[in-house]
């Protein structure tokens, strides 16, 4: 796609061995003003990249010069450290929604947006007390899509805590009422837990706007979705759970990940430990 939209038609009229970094610094620069993401413009660049250290490695070029162009600077998101009141917030705020299961899943298990999505019942053994992360749903050219988990690591198996079992029960009746109701028009073959009001796989943009009309009755600050994962990384952290514990939990791929988050939400605990602390020299010496 992104040679065929981006590429081949800022490119394609130069000759391999005549491209120069002006031609893709000035591609670069173009996309840049009317591109409002700047990882997009970034990916391109990175795409192209791998197309010439392809051509390098045939020969067809002496070096690549998409390692010369600057791309466009991504500031670091950062994310929103829910704290436990809030979560709790947002958890009353959406009692009785229909996505609340998806809520309830994605805080405390901390799945990502396109497991939660890509999940089917028969991932999910309410008996057992498992769920098991096997795919993901991702929108591709506009076409709802099962894909493979991020990574490796993406696939495994998550014990259920007992309120999630009883969530995801009472959540699996309210479905069955909606199958029901559409009669027909269900489309069963997709399986999916979190499924829209005729089994099909959930809308993006409505979940937005759900997200964000929650977020406005919880008293929330702007966040992503994914913040919702980021905040079961600092939840484990805070209960002292082992990184490694976690990185199984989360399915990071990497421990360092993992510690990342742990070491933010070690600096939020140590601020209030050394609060407390400022509370008691406060008594000792009677100041205010």
């Amino acid at each position: 796609m992104v040679a065929r939209v981006h590429l081949i038609p800022a490119l394609g009229s130069h000759k391999l061995e005549k491209l120069t970094q002006h031609h893709v610094q000035a591609m670069l620069d173009s996309k840049s003003a009317n591109c409002p993401s700047p990882r997009s413009v970034v990916y391109i660049r990175n795409i192209l990249r791998a197309a010439l250290n392809e051509a390098m490695r045939q020969d067809l070029v002496q070096r690549n010069i998409a390692t010369l162009v600057h791309p466009p600077r991504i500031l670091e998101y950062e994310a929103h450290n829910l704290t436990p009141d809030e979560a709790n917030r947002l958890l009353a705020v959406v009692r009785g929604d229909r996505l609340e299961a998806l809520y309830l899943v994605s805080l405390i298990l901390g799945l990502r947006q396109g497991e939660a999505l890509g999940l089917r019942w028969e991932d999910v053994n309410l008996a057992a007390g498992t769920m098991t992360i096997r795919r993901q749903l991702q929108v591709i050219n506009g076409q709802p899509t099962f894909t493979e988990p991020k990574t490796q690591r993406s696939r495994r198996t998550i014990p259920l805590p007992a309120p999630v079992i009883d969530m995801l029960t009472r959540h699996r009746t309210r479905q069955k009422e909606d199958r029901l109701a559409a009669g027909g028009r269900w489309q069963s073959q997709w399986g999916l837990v979190f499924a829209d009001e005729l089994g099909a796989p959930a809308s993006l943009s409505a979940l937005r706007r759900n997200f964000r009309d929650a977020r406005t009755r919880a008293d929330l600050p702007h966040m992503r979705w994914h913040d919702l994962r980021h905040a079961t990384s600092s939840f484990l952290a805070a209960r002292g759970v082992h990184p490694i514990v976690a990185q199984a939990i989360l399915g990071h791929a990497s421990l360092a990940t993992t510690l990342s988050v742990y070491t933010h939400a070690r600096a939020d605990a140590n601020r209030e430990a050394t609060d407390l602390l400022g509370d008691l020299a406060r008594v000792g010496t009677g100041t205010n």
